[in-house]
């Protein structure tokens, strides 16, 4: 009995190897090769007996001789690293030569992203990388909240949504005046107070005039016996001061 035997060859491009496990086979017998990439390449396609088959090969009921060639493409790395403030990823951290990623900045609670250095330079959160032909790497950064937009972050901002980058908080009661309904904590809306940031409970506006005694001038007629005598002497004392006699005594006679 004469025993037909075929041969099955492979061989590879740049950037792998290929095998066979039978390179020789008796008719109807079969074969499985495999293209190997190296590191930096990626199994691209076959040609021969194996075209059109995976980087592994299987070759059944052969007749023939068999020969078959693999080849490879480059690929090159895709990353994405962030700082404090969030994280990021890309969709294909591996890419053939011209292929694309998509690497995407997410900010964690209190923070908002800000912006990309490295190959994602001058994207927004989303970036796009594409016609990729070498190792592409970024960096996301991101910033604290500020949803005013006044310059003070969301978490130290007395008033995080109305803008106030002085941030004054009359009372000091941590609510800055730019969103505080009370700003001299006096119990009196700002809106009803007629001394809105010198505090007065009493509301005491002994002119009459909207303006608050707190903030304003005081009537004399409104002061004590003992106040206006008061008042009356400081004026003289004055008086004799800028006229520079010692007794009112000694201020020279009107008539």
């Amino acid at each position: 009995v004469v025993v037909v035997t075929y041969s099955v060859s492979v061989t590879a491009g740049t950037g792998g190897s290929a095998a066979c496990s039978a390179t020789s086979v008796a008719s109807g017998g079969s074969s499985t090769c495999t293209a190997t990439a190296d590191a930096e390449y990626q199994f691209d396609s076959w040609t021969g007996a194996c075209a059109g088959q995976g980087a592994t090969c299987s070759l059944t009921n052969i007749t023939s001789n068999q020969t078959s060639a693999a080849s490879f493409i480059a690929v090159y790395a895709v990353s994405a690293t962030a700082v404090a403030g969030g994280s990021a990823s890309c969709s294909a951290t591996t890419v053939a030569s011209g292929g694309s990623s998509t690497c995407t900045a997410n900010a964690d609670d209190e923070y908002q992203f800000d912006s990309w250095t490295g190959a994602c330079d001058g994207q927004g959160a989303t970036c796009s990388l594409t016609n990729i032909t070498s190792d592409q790497t970024s960096a996301a950064r991101f910033e604290p909240l500020d949803g005013d937009g006044d310059g003070i972050p969301d978490d130290t901002d007395n008033c995080p949504l109305i803008s106030n980058a002085d941030q004054l908080d009359t009372d000091g009661d941590g609510l800055g005046d730019a969103c505080d309904d009370d700003r001299d904590s006096d119990g009196i809306m700002n809106s009803k107070d007629n001394c809105p940031l010198v505090s007065n409970p009493s509301q005491s506006d002994s002119l009459d005039n909207g303006v608050g005694d707190a903030c304003g001038p005081i009537a004399v007629n409104t002061l004590p016996s003992s106040g206006l005598f008061g008042l009356i002497a400081l004026l003289m004392i004055y008086a004799r001061r800028r006229l520079g006699h010692h007794n009112i005594r000694d201020l020279p006679a009107q008539g």
